[in-house]
Order: structure tokens, then C-alpha cells, then sequence
């Protein structure tokens, strides 16, 4: 007897400790629910998972008018996506563009990852030589940083993203900025 909705809902909340909404928007439709399962036996952050089939992936079917079936990318697939992500190579608007690239092409993430040169930068003596060059041309919001306006480190973090076009890791460029700006006061 094929299991009940009310069933696989209870289910999800207990082996994938989803909440009641995660479980109860993936259990009503069979194909998600099995979608969910199958991108769930290799990327065990099930909360990562849940996340994106009801976000980008139910976004995608809706805004296509399609189901899940007829999607052009399989569960494995996403799942590879999302270890990646995951495995912090890249970063969430990287993976966003990779889905959208997968979706028309069919092709895998580490496929698309590797041709377009999307891999986040970690290298901490990359990063911080970005860092550098941004300190140096922005001085007034340096100073301004030190006159306790840490709004401002919010533009310096957006700068040096800029800068790497994206591909720096943010918690790192984080990080390792507000460290600099410290010094940086502490110094001057």
C-alpha cells in the first residue's frame, strides 16, 4: 500500500527534521516528494535541499508552467549543485546562475562551474590583496569607519566583491576586512 500524505508528511518532519511547512508544501505532490527524496540521498543537508526545491526549483516550474517531471534537470543533478555549494566552491547567487544555466542546457554543475570560471575565491593572500587595493582607494570611508560608522563595512564588503566579480567568499572577505579596518584604526 503506497504510504499516505498525512504519513510522508510526518515522515519528513522526523527522518529529515524539516518543519511542519517544508514537509507539508513537498508532500503534496508525489513527484516533488520523490524529487526531494532521490536529491536528498546525496546532499544530506536537508534543510538545503527543502530550500531550494521550494524556492528556485518551484519558482522555475511556476514561472514555466511545467511540473516537476518535465523538468529539465533530475534530482541527482541539483544535488550535485548543492554539494558543491555546500563545499563552499561557490557561493548562493553563483549556484543560482549555474541552476538557471543547467535548466537550459542540461549540462551538470561542475561542468558549467569549470567553463565559465565560477569557483569562489578562498585563497586568503588573494582576497587580502583585493582587500588592500579597496582600503586604498576608498580612504574617506575608512576614516569613517573608524569614526564608529560600521554601516560603511557593508560598502567595502560590496567593493571587494565587485572587485572579484563575485567570486570572493563573503564570510572570509568578512572576516578578514573588518580585521584590516581594526588594524587599520589601530594604527592611525
Amino acid at each position: 500500500m503506497p504510504e499516505l500524505a498525512d504519513d510522508k508528511k510526518r515522515r519528513f518532519i522526523s527522518q529529515y527534521g524539516l518543519s511542519e511547512y517544508n514537509a507539508d508544501v513537498l508532500t503534496a505532490s508525489k513527484d516533488i516528494a520523490d524529487f526531494f527524496e532521490v536529491a536528498a540521498e546525496r546532499c544530506t543537508d536537508y534543510r538545503l535541499v527543502s530550500n531550494w526545491i521550494m524556492g528556485e526549483v518551484m519558482r522555475y516550474l511556476n514561472d514555466n508552467k511545467i511540473t516537476i517531471s518535465s523538468l529539465n534537470i533530475k534530482a541527482p543533478q541539483l544535488s550535485e549543485l548543492l554539494l558543491i555549494l555546500k563545499d563552499n566552491k561557490i557561493n548562493t547567487n553563483t549556484a543560482k546562475r549555474v541552476f538557471k544555466e543547467m535548466l537550459e542546457t542540461g549540462r551538470s554543475a561542475l561542468q558549467l562551474i569549470e567553463e565559465l570560471r565560477l569557483t569562489q575565491i578562498t585563497d586568503s593572500t588573494v582576497i587580502e590583496k583585493i582587500i588592500d587595493t579597496i582600503i586604498k582607494t576608498h580612504p574617506k570611508e575608512v576614516v569613517s569607519f573608524k569614526q564608529g560608522n560600521n554601516k560603511v563595512l557593508g560598502f567595502l564588503i560590496g567593493q571587494v566583491m565587485r572587485e572579484s566579480r563575485g567570486k570572493a567568499n563573503p564570510q572570509i572577505v568578512n572576516q578578514m576586512l573588518t580585521k584590516k579596518l581594526k588594524e587599520h584604526e589601530q594604527k592611525g
